[in-house]
């Protein structure tokens, strides 16, 4: 019997409603429903009257980042007790207006992978000869990466394996039939932004692996990612 197939949006708001449901300690949906880390706001190259401003009003700085590649500043604020998140991001839209800040929105990996995805970015990769995947952590034991030159990042150096990032990774390296352009990139570069974290893959997250990624003068990124638009306020990186 054939299987009925499931809209992707719908699956989708299955996932993140259990994502949510699962994970109430550290997540919460913002206002359309996405999920975010519970009581944070993210705040894109602060002024430090805002910060100062935010501080006054009972917020507490968690992590000061400053992302030389990306040009750009991340500053992760606590929200006080007492509010929702939401309720206390809009009423503090008056004293961000100098700033970009948002809700630390958490994205979701992305279905399954196919060869014919790979060899789509052939050409580009045949130049770059690096390829960087913002993904989840891969298995390194894995047969299809057995001669591929693996420089990881993330999880305070501790490699943590997941299906989704070993299966990415096992395109561009496959062992069975590899692409002409995985034989020919030097390395693959996986930034894990989960580490096994429920809230991990967060835009914070995100932007910390971008600005590895920079650093590794990594040519073409392939991106497993679902969620709201990623924006940041420098000229190279947009909507």
């Amino acid at each position: 019997m054939a299987q009925s197939l499931v809209p992707l949006q719908t699956l989708r708001l299955t996932t993140v409603r259990q994502l949510l449901r699962d994970h109430a300690d550290v997540l919460e949906a913002d206002p359309a429903g996405e999920p975010v880390r519970r009581r944070e706001l993210l705040l894109i190259s602060p002024a430090q009257a805002t910060l100062d401003a935010a501080i006054a009003l009972g917020f507490v700085v968690l992590r000061d980042a400053v992302l030389a590649e990306l040009e750009l500043r991340q500053v992760v604020l606590r929200v006080p007790p007492g509010l929702a998140t939401a309720r206390r991001w809009r009423a503090c839209a008056a004293w961000t207006r100098s700033s970009r800040s948002d809700f630390n929105h958490v994205y979701t990996r992305s279905g399954e992978t196919s060869a014919a995805q790979v060899r789509a970015t052939d050409k580009a990769v045949t130049a770059a000869r690096r390829v960087g995947l913002v993904d989840s952590g891969l298995d390194r034991r894995h047969a299809a990466l057995r001669d591929a030159d693996v420089r990881t990042w993330g999880c305070d150096g501790g490699p943590v394996p997941s299906p989704h990032g070993s299966a990415v990774a096992s395109c561009w390296w496959g062992a069975t039939r590899p692409s002409p352009a995985s034989r020919r990139a030097r390395c693959c570069t996986p930034p894990d932004i989960y580490c096994g974290r429920p809230a991990g893959g967060s835009a914070e997250d995100i932007a910390a692996a971008f600005a590895w990624l920079a650093r590794e003068r990594v040519g073409v990124v392939n991106v497993s990612l679902v969620g709201l638009p990623i924006a940041c306020s420098n000229a190279r990186c947009r909507r």
